[in-house]
């Protein structure tokens, strides 16, 4: 769950806290505006982002463990009609939408970079370890790429020697 389904969560709890029983008229009014939501962004029709594969020598006294991981990182599009949009709209704003993440490519490579060269062969062998690098990647691009929604990180290759 993202930051923004969170705080939709806790806005539509607390609005359905306030909301008085009797009222059926203010019941028909948070009825017609869940409908007219646009659709929220899962995981999968999200934009992908390659960031290619990268050899990254891990924290180890001998110097000879490496991890080679291939990222994908989808984001949210900043326009909620995206999936609604005819092909052609969709198409001349999926090529506008990916130059902006390319002009943030440096930051991302620099932060996975960075992160990766931190982490020793134990932190990352097991399924655990895998899952809680994700999550940190998923959390540290957060930080630093705040215009932007990332739903999600994938790892189409992860190999630690």
């Amino acid at each position: 769950m993202n930051c923004r389904s969170l705080s939709r969560l806790v806005y539509n709890y607390s609005a359905a806290l306030t909301t008085p029983v009797a009222a059926p008229v203010a019941e028909a009014a948070v009825e017609s505006h869940t409908a007219t939501e646009a659709h929220e962004i899962v995981p999968g029709e999200g934009i992908m982002l390659n960031m290619s594969t990268k050899i990254i020598n891990l924290v180890d006294p001998t110097g000879r463990k490496y991890i080679r991981v291939t990222i994908v990182a989808e984001f949210a599009p900043d326009n909620p009609e995206y999936l609604a949009m005819p092909e052609e709209e969709k198409a001349a704003y999926l090529v506008a939408f990916e130059e902006k993440l390319n002009s943030r490519l440096p930051i991302m490579d620099d932060t996975v970079i960075t992160l990766l060269s931190t982490k020793t062969y134990e932190d990352l062998y097991t399924a655990e370890g895998k899952e809680k690098l994700r999550m940190e990647i998923m959390e540290t691009l957060a930080e630093r790429l705040v215009d932007l929604e990332l739903i999600s990180i994938y790892f189409t290759e992860f190999v630690v020697q």
